[in-house]
Formats: C-alpha cells, sequence, structure tokens
C-alpha cells in the first residue's frame, strides 16, 4: 500500500537478493577487491563468513557479474551428497546436461580434462558454495579432490566457501585439518554501522523512487540500528513494516514513533527482549552510578579513617592501650596518669625480656620476618584492651630526648624516666631515632653486641627510628635505660602502647 503512497517504483526493501539495491559500502568494497585479487591469482581456497542476514549470497551474485571472465558454478544446496555435487558441478561448467547418466569415475575424468582444457585458453575457473557450513564431511572431501586437479605449477580451480561464522568451526575440526591446510584466505562479513545503516535506508529508498527525496527521518534511522544492530535483513524487514506504519497515520516521512511501533510488532512475534538503545544507556548509567556508589561507601568506611586515640582490650597478661595519630610530631608529650590504674606485678623479667617481639624491617636487623600493618578496633571497655595486634607503628614519643645535646641533661631525661610511677600498668615502648644510616649502622651494631632486640623502621624525612621492644613501667624499664646508658646509648624515648 505504501508504495503508490510514496511514489516508489517498486519495493525498495524486499528481503530476496536483488544487484539492483546492491550498496556497496568500503568494507564491502574491500572484501570484494580482496576475493577478486586472491582469485586472479590462482590462491585456492577462500572462505567468507558473516552472521545471518549480513549479505553474503548477494555478496556471490555480485560476485559472479564482477567475474564474467570466470567459468563458474554456483551451488546453493548444500545438502547434495557428494556425488550429487559433482554432477551439478559439471552441470554448470557445461560439460554434461540434465539427461546424461554418468558415472561418477567418469564424472571426475571430464572435469579435469575441461578445466585443463580452459587453463590453456587462459580462462580461469570458480566455484561457489553459499551456506557451505551444512556441507556433509563426504561433500567437502569431494571439493578438496576437485581441488587436486592442478598441475605442476599451478591450480586449475578456485574454490569460496560462503557460509555462516559456524563455517570456521567445522573447517578446524579434525577430520578437514586437510582442507584447513588449502585455505588461503578468511574474509568476514560484518554488520552495518550508524553511517552505512544511514546510508543503506537512503540508497535503497532513493533507487525506488520516482523523485529522489529522504523518506526516513533521522531520528526514525537510530531507532532501526538499535533495533537491528546493523544485519541487513533485519533493517529490510523493519524500514518495510515501518513504511506501511507511516503510510498508515499519512505521514510524509517515517518517524521513530512509526519504527518502533513496527519494531514492537515484529519483534513481538518472535518473544524477543530488543529496546530501543536509550535503555541500554539508561542501564549501563545505573550499574555505573551502583559501582561508584559501593566504592564511596568502601572508601569512607575503610579507607578514610581520621586519626583518633583508639583504645583496644586485650587479654589481663598482655593488656596495652595504643594511641596512635599520623598527625603527631617528634615532639609531642604524652601525660599519663595514675588514676584508676592497679598494679601488675612483675615476674623475675630479665633485661632482655619483651612481652611483643617485634620483627626489623631494614637489612640491619637479626630477624628476616617483615612488619605487617594492620587494623585495630577502637572499642573501649572498663580501660582494659582488646584484640592488640602486634606490630602496629604509632609513633607517640613520650619525651622527646633527640634534642637534649649535653650529657648532663640526657642523664636527667634518663633519671626522670626511670623515676616513672610504679602504679601504671600500661605498657611503654622504648624506641631511638637515629638521624641517618651511619648513627643507625653504629647504633645497631651495639644492640647486636649485647643481645638487645629490637626492629628499625625508616620515617618520611629520613631518620631512623629503632625499637627496642615493649616494657611495662617500672623496674625492667629502669634497667633498659641503665643499660642502654651504660653502652653509652642516650636519647631513647617512650611511647605509651
Amino acid at each position: 500500500m505504501y508504495i503508490d503512497y510514496y511514489n516508489f517504483t517498486k519495493e525498495p526493501f524486499n528481503i530476496t537478493p536483488d544487484i539492483d539495491f546492491f550498496y556497496c559500502s568500503k568494507h564491502i568494497e574491500d572484501i570484494l577487491d580482496l576475493i577478486e585479487y586472491q582469485l586472479s591469482k590462482r590462491r585456492g581456497f577462500i572462505l567468507l563468513t558473516g552472521d545471518v542476514g549480513t549479505g553474503k549470497t548477494l555478496i556471490s551474485r555480485v560476485l559472479l557479474n564482477k567475474l564474467q571472465r570466470f567459468n563458474s558454478s554456483l551451488i546453493l544446496n548444500p545438502f547434495l551428497n557428494y556425488e550429487e555435487l559433482l554432477f551439478y558441478i559439471c552441470k554448470d561448467f557445461g560439460i554434461i546436461n540434465d539427461n546424461e547418466s554418468v558415472q561418477k569415475g567418469q564424472l571426475f575424468h571430464l572435469l579435469a580434462e575441461f578445466l585443463i582444457k580452459e587453463y590453456k585458453q587462459g580462462k580461469n575457473c570458480i566455484i561457489i558454495v553459499d551456506e557451505a557450513q551444512n556441507l556433509s564431511f563426504e561433500s567437502f572431501e569431494m571439493i578438496r579432490q576437485i581441488s587436486n586437479i592442478e598441475l605442476e605449477d599451478t591450480k586449475l580451480v578456485q574454490i569460496l566457501f560462503i557460509g555462516q561464522t559456524e563455517l570456521i568451526d567445522k573447517i578446524n575440526s579434525t577430520e578437514l585439518r586437510q582442507l584447513k591446510q588449502r585455505i588461503s584466505s578468511i574474509v568476514e562479513l560484518t554488520p552495518l554501522d550508524i553511517e552505512d545503516t544511514t546510508n543503506y535506508i537512503h540508497f535503497r529508498t532513493q533507487e525506488a523512487l520516482k523523485y529522489k527525496r529522504f523518506i526516513f527521518s533521522d531520528s526514525a534511522i537510530k531507532a532501526i540500528y538499535s533495533y537491528t544492530n546493523g544485519s541487513p535483513r533485519e533493517i529490510n524487514q523493519l524500514c518495510h513494516s515501518s513504511l506501511i506504519i507511516a503510510a498508515s497515520n499519512d505521514h510524509k516521512s517515517v518517524t521513530q514513533g512509526d519504527v518502533e511501533y513496527a519494531a514492537s510488532d515484529y519483534y513481538g512475534k518472535f518473544n524477543t527482549t530488543k529496546k530501543f538503545n536509550i535503555s541500554r544507556y539508561i542501564y549501563l548509567t545505573i550499574v555505573i552510578l551502583i559501582i561508584l556508589i559501593a566504592l564511596s561507601f568502601y572508601y569512607s568506611t575503610y579507607l578514610a579513617k581520621p586519626s583518633a586515640v583508639e583504645s583496644i582490650k586485650m587479654s589481663p597478661r598482655s593488656s596495652s592501650v595504643i594511641q596512635s595519630s599520623d598527625n603527631i610530631s617528634d615532639n609531642t608529650s604524652i601525660n599519663i596518669s595514675a588514676e584508676n590504674s592497679t598494679i601488675t606485678p612483675q615476674d623475675n623479667i630479665s633485661d632482655n625480656d619483651s612481652l611483643v617481639e617485634l620483627p626489623s624491617l631494614t637489612d640491619t636487623s637479626p630477624t628476616d620476618s617483615t612488619l605487617t600493618e594492620k587494623s585495630i578496633s577502637n572499642k573501649v571497655e572498663d580501660d582494659n584492651l582488646t584484640n592488640f595486634k602486634k606490630g602496629v607503628e604509632i609513633i607517640a614519643p613520650f619525651i622527646d630526648n633527640s634534642s637534649v645535646k649535653s650529657k648532663e641533661k640526657r642523664n636527667q631525661v634518663i633519671a626522670s624516666n626511670r623515676n616513672l610511677p610504679d602504679n601504671i600498668t600500661k605498657p611503654m615502648m622504648i624506641f631511638i631515632y637515629a638521624d641517618n644510616s651511619n648513627q643507625l649502622s653504629e647504633l645497631t651494631d651495639k644492640l647486636k653486641q649485647n643481645s638487645i632486640d629490637f626492629y628499625t623502621r625508616k620515617k618520611s624525612d629520613g631518620r631512623f627510628v629503632v625499637f627496642l621492644g615493649t616494657y611495662k613501667v617500672g623496674e625492667n624499664i629502669n634497667k633498659m635505660f641503665q643499660k642502654l646508658e651504660k653502652l653509652g646509648i642516650y636519647g631513647a624515648q617512650l611511647k605509651e602502647m
């Protein structure tokens, strides 16, 4: 009904292959040039593959028109058995006619004589098999035997297999490995992109119009591409239905609404779930937003914790408080209160005893272990500590001795450390700063020689921190300071654990 309404001379979107409506995109032009070149060079087997509805059969017709100088045989029925296949090939070449009854062996001999004669006359022969993915193993073998008809330095017949993408899988099978080795080129026909879809629709409508003009609006073409994904066969189907809808609505051109109405009818028959492309973008946007929200939540919950004093509950034997702040400078002091504390007696702790073993992080340490930074809980319960994590680096100096230059002042500082109240049960960590690697080496050598456990860590300002273990305030801390003093090591500091 739309032919007269739009003044078409014939249907522009007939689904049967019609060379008059062949649209040659750049991609298709390259494919045709490549196939023609390979055939002219007598390269043997060529494969042309493509998805359903991409226009493979129409290309085979176009090839036959372009290759007028070739003697050709076009096999459209791939379900022939191997004897019937040989018969129809000979018939297409004009070697026999329909009424002749010739045995297979004689047919093969007649075909060989024909191919040699054509070659001597400077002619080339081509066999085109459409829907080749449906050929049986015996038919593939027959075609391979035909390809064996050749002279010492040239092939006498060229063979073009045209099929769906499953043809590649079939050729890759073990049974057809001999045939696979003879394939010189594999060419894939892909669907049209949006630009070629636009040109394709305009080309076909203008070829069928008495007076050239655009029938499909830009929005309608975009909708068609969204539904069809550039498949020429589906484009033809949807354009045909859209023209009917538009004409029935008295539309001078096809609108997006006409296309969507036609698509709902056409695709609805097959219970497909195709939607206009905008829905895909909406879905993608929602997914991206969900991912971003999840990442933001993860960052704020686990990665972006503010620095604060954190308390952890432990068992009574190894209870300790860790006070931490990434922003505490080396000169910051921490005041320790004795209120509400209990006294925990020390049980014969020697100079080298430590409540927490601390592995080294540098080559100067006597152990091969590495420090593992772990997250800690900040739950507080009755000033006791839970889930203490070994080796968490929290530098919060109790007294800064690094700035004390004279020995007299250092001794005063050490004395003040030794006179800390005994009723503070919170463990302390002793550590020393080294300004450079030479000081670090001198310090660690003395510690190693006197069997004092330690581990080291380099700070961002270039200095090194040497940790000497964790001790409870009382006799063992005083003993450690006395021992360090005897070794000539000054400037030791404390941090609360």
